[in-house]
């Protein structure tokens, strides 16, 4: 029963997913993380691809979407260099709900391919978290650089 199967296995359900729909998850996931981060990221939401990952289409790319994080230019006047979008990588893999992410030039990535609808505030919370985590350490270690202690993390 083709139907059911599409219900009951999420694997069918994924790989059966429009641009469109995918598109309308990657607003809502921008849409939250902008309430949850204001102004510290600049936003946006980039077509992409995924892939299938196994069976027989292990190659197979699928039209997705990604919000694309970047961080904003520091001020002039600041002695803080912007916010490592590699550090904010490393930290989602840290979250109390890991995340994967990809770092490409000056934008950390986060496709939508494989994310549920009720999964979009989880996400969004794992963001936040691990950016006010990456933003710490940078600070901390900023800090003790000027001191000259060292940061074991």
């Amino acid at each position: 029963d083709p139907p059911r199967a599409r219900a009951e296995i999420p694997t069918l359900h994924l790989l059966e997913r429009t641009p469109e729909q995918t598109l309308d998850l990657a607003y809502r996931l921008l849409a939250v993380i902008e309430a949850r981060c204001g102004d510290g990221f600049i936003l946006d939401v980039e077509q992409t691809t995924a892939k299938a990952g196994g069976g027989s289409m292990p190659l197979r790319e699928l039209p997705s979407h990604a919000v694309r994080i970047r961080t904003p230019e520091p001020a002039p006047d600041s002695d803080l260099g912007s916010l490592s979008l590699t550090a904010v990588e490393a930290e989602l893999r840290r979250a109390p709900i890991p995340i994967v992410a990809r770092v490409h030039q000056d934008s950390l990535y986060l496709d939508v391919f494989a994310l549920e609808a009720d999964e979009i505030e989880d996400v969004a919370g794992s963001v936040a978290w691990a950016a006010e985590r990456a933003m710490s350490r940078e600070h901390r270690d900023h800090r003790n650089a000027g001191s000259g202690r060292q940061t074991i993390s």
